[in-house]
């Protein structure tokens, strides 16, 4: 985090059935950020499981950049190709995809939080554009 800036909410999901062997999905929300970060399980890196560390991608947004969060829908054919692209044959975590100036970026989160990512994100964005407006 940079200096100055305030912790609102983490979340963590794992991407195969809650289970972390497989790499994980983890969000954290700051007072003017959201950061993400997935592991990455290719199908031949699935393999060691929990015996290795897992490569990841890191990415950021400024909360005032985000124009819209939208959860997706898990039709069959997104999760068969989720299943496919990511060799995750179980079940995959709920999504949302945060939209903005700088593109789409697709966060995931247990169902459990789905609601509290529905509120803790535009709450933490609301703070923050009245923050820069003062």
């Amino acid at each position: 985090m940079l200096p100055g800036e305030k912790l609102v909410k983490q979340w963590q999901v794992g991407r195969c059935c809650h289970s972390n062997c497989f790499g994980k999905h983890a969000i954290t929300l700051t007072d003017s950020r959201l950061l993400s970060r997935t592991e990455i399980c290719s199908c031949l890196g699935c393999l060691c499981g929990c015996c290795c560390d897992h490569p990841h991608i890191d990415s950021t947004i400024n909360l005032r950049n985000i124009a819209q969060i939208k959860q997706f829908g898990a039709s069959c054919l997104h999760v068969w190709f989720y299943r496919i692209l990511n060799c995750d044959f179980c079940c995959p975590p709920n999504s949302f995809d945060v939209r903005g100036s700088f593109g789409s970026q697709p966060i995931y989160v247990s169902e459990a939080e789905n609601f509290d990512v529905q509120t803790m994100i535009p709450l933490a964005m609301a703070k923050n554009e009245s923050k820069h407006n003062l």
